[in-house]
């Protein structure tokens, strides 16, 4: 069975670059697999192998020699509860370990058949006759007489209740008089990918939701639960609830929480990019995993060798400073506006990605505050008529910010407020503005060089956030 599956461990090993192969395991798989049905799930259990740091990975097959399903993300538990089976079919499970090193070790898979639903048989009576096919007799009232009649045939399934978590749901429904089994259908809300599920049968009136990836629930919104009993007397009845998934908190992962490197949002396929520096702080972007069960991201932030986190913005709440940009690949951007950026400091920031299950994933970058530069005025003439005013920016020396790409604002307290582009000024000369028919007397002029976030060629200044501005002022005495 082993040669059976190399291919689907062989696409594990190779989706976390692993350098073995199972022709040569490096460590041994885990022992002692077991799968067990209830008859709505399937319960797989293993003992640990013997190497710190070590996950686990989970894959199923219709056949032994079938290329298996990777039903999980690595995970460090010794458990998996497989909810989406179906009854009277026969599946093969397989536990991959995946090792620190890179290398795999698999188990041989392990078969279980999900029992099927019992049939109705029907009673034979005294002198051998076969009598009709009934309810149960829980399904049976006893009248004034002492005789008991059936009751009505059920018209619907009731008292459905779904109470669940951003990790799972726990669904249930009042058992349905008759009922040889139930058929229970979930659909996700749409806007994340439509994660519905095929009919799910069940000889049980409970079922726990794993989920639509087995992960929890990444996507926001309302999920519905349609649930139909099939009665012995061949027909059926239904009945439907709906659960609004809970918000998430971007609350900080305990630290005893393992990182999970599939949902850092930091790797090398997620397209981490940083923009700047500004001087008013740092910009990120990276690409959204859904797959990977993401519910929110934090970003902390810690002066270089300093150790002491601080939160500087989360993708949580009304007001959200994590922000989903809905591109084609879809990206997340941050902006950090927290305030306390000291120039020349260098900062680390340490990006998490929170799953819906209570996982997390995290990676951190570096980023160094630009220094201060100045706007200097360079000259003033005034005529009766008129002031031209003359000023330049001029960058520090070393660990300079861009130009001030949002250009340059001119204001004075009588009312003026003029913008000027944002390249000229860094020449030597300068840039100039004049102003006609200025008040008279003592009049004070401040110019303020402007920074925004912009991703480049193509975007404008005012498509981004400000992110900072560098002011100076000039007195001014019009005759």
């Amino acid at each position: 069975m082993r040669n059976g599956l190399r291919s689907a461990v062989a696409g594990v090993a190779l989706l976390y670059g692993a350098a073995g192969s199972l022709g040569a395991q490096k460590y041994p798989g885990p022992d002692k697999v077991s799968a067990q049905s209830n008859g709505a799930s399937v319960t797989v259990t293993w003992n640990p192998v013997p190497v710190k740091g070590a996950r686990y990975r989970v894959l199923r097959a219709l056949d032994a020699k079938a290329t298996g399903v990777d039903l999980t993300r690595p995970v460090y538990a010794t458990t998996f509860d497989d909810g989406k089976v179906s009854a009277g079919t026969t599946y093969f499970y397989q536990v991959i370990a995946v090792f620190p090193d890179g290398t795999t070790g698999a188990a041989d898979p392990v078969m279980v058949t999900i029992p099927a639903p019992a049939p109705m048989v029907a009673p034979v009576l005294p002198g051998g006759r076969t009598g009709a096919v009934l309810a149960p007799p829980v399904g049976l009232a006893t009248g004034a007489t002492g005789a008991r009649s059936p009751l009505a045939t059920p018209t619907a399934v009731t008292g459905i209740a779904v109470n669940g978590t951003l990790a799972s749901a726990a669904v249930s429904w009042t058992p349905v008089t008759g009922a040889v089994s139930y058929s229970l259908v979930r659909t996700s809300p749409a806007g994340y990918g439509n994660y519905g599920t095929a009919p799910i049968l069940l000889t049980t009136n409970t079922w726990t939701d794993p989920g639509p990836t087995g992960i929890g629930f990444p996507a926001a919104g309302v999920y519905r639960y349609d649930i139909t009993a099939a009665l012995s007397n061949g027909t059926s009845v239904s009945g439907s609830a709906s659960w609004t998934r809970p918000d998430p908190t971007c609350a900080a992962p305990p630290p005893s929480q393992p990182n999970q490197p599939i949902i850092d949002p930091i790797g090398p396929a997620q397209h981490f990019t940083t923009y700047g520096p500004y001087p008013a702080g740092a910009v990120f972007w990276w690409s959204r995993q859904p797959a990977n069960g993401v519910v929110g991201y934090r970003v902390d932030r810690s002066v270089q060798g300093s150790n002491a986190w601080t939160l500087a913005g989360t993708s949580c709440g009304t007001t959200p400073t994590i922000l989903f940009m809905g591109n084609v690949v879809p990206n997340m951007r941050f902006t950090d506006l927290s305030g306390g950026i000291t120039p020349g400091t260098t900062y680390v920031y340490r990006i998490t990605a929170l799953a819906a299950n209570g996982e997390a994933g995290w990676n951190t970058s570096t980023w160094t505050a630009p220094n201060s530069g100045l706007v200097r005025w360079l000259s003033a003439t005034t005529t009766a008529t008129s002031i031209t005013l003359q000023w330049r920016y001029e960058p520090p020396p070393t660990g300079a910010p861009p130009v001030p790409n949002n250009g340059y604002k001119l204001t004075s307290g009588y009312g003026l407020n003029v913008t000027a582009g944002p390249n000229a000024c860094t020449t030597l000369a300068g840039c100039s503005y004049t102003i006609s028919n200025p008040p008279k007397g003592a009049q004070q002029f401040t110019i303020t060089a402007r920074w925004a976030y912009s991703m480049g060629a193509g975007q404008t200044y005012n498509q981004g956030p400000a992110m900072g501005t560098l002011s100076a002022d000039t007195l001014i005495v019009v005759p």
